[in-house]
């Protein structure tokens, strides 16, 4: 607990999600999986996918061999979810759930 304030933190890039835990997070940012990837970040551009051409299967896949494409932070009360780290809206988020 930090801040009066509950959490579970999970390093992603050690225990990357399965398919039914990145189907969920993708669901509460009404996102579809492929957008949980980080397509800025260095190791995306290591791999360089198709990740347009790619079914949830494949990126899944993909996730599971690179978990540093992975978007993160990831905060999420199992209902919302904020992607990225950005103070504010952790905060914001944080004020909404409190």
């Amino acid at each position: 607990m930090q801040n009066n304030i509950e959490y579970i933190e999970v390093d992603l890039l050690k225990e990357t999600p399965a398919y039914e835990e990145l189907q969920k997070l993708a669901g509460l940012a009404n996102m579809e999986m492929r957008d949980l990837v980080n397509r800025r970040s260095q190791a995306f551009r290591k791999v360089r996918p198709d990740i347009d051409k790619m079914n949830a299967d494949q990126v899944v896949d993909l996730i599971n061999d690179n978990p540093r494409i992975l978007i993160r932070h990831l905060l999420t009360d199992g209902i919302t979810m904020v992607l990225g780290f950005n103070e504010e809206n952790y905060r914001q988020f944080l004020i909404g759930n409190n």
